[in-house]
């Protein structure tokens, strides 16, 4: 009986031990660009306003995806900046990503 119970609660620590709760740093993944990327104010390269250049390895957050940009957060030059980039260049992207829709439209940036 006794090595039941000590079973019971060897198998119950361990499920608590090893399963993760949700966390802020499970919802937040920042990912690195490839290759150098430019920064927009909207998801498509004309007709968008360059807000910044990125060199290669810089960590982005990412927001939301639209198309075949995604909207982040990055720093450059000390300061906080939001845009988009191309999809394709971001290395460790995770796809549990809101999807911006087309028929509320993404939000442009100043």
């Amino acid at each position: 009986m006794k090595v039941t119970r000590l079973i019971v609660f060897i198998i119950l620590m361990f499920s608590v031990i090893c399963v993760p709760g949700q966390t802020s740093a499970q919802t937040e993944k920042p990912c690195v660009t490839i290759k150098t990327a430019v920064l927009y104010s909207g998801p498509y390269s004309s007709g968008s306003r360059v807000i910044a250049r990125l060199p290669a390895d810089t960590t982005v957050m990412p927001i939301a995806a639209y198309g075949d940009f995604i909207r982040v957060k990055v720093t450059v030059e000390g300061a906080q900046r939001e845009g988009f980039i191309q999809k394709d260049l971001l290395w460790n992207l995770h796809n549990t990503l809101p999807q911006l829709k087309q028929d509320t439209g993404p939000v442009w940036l100043p």
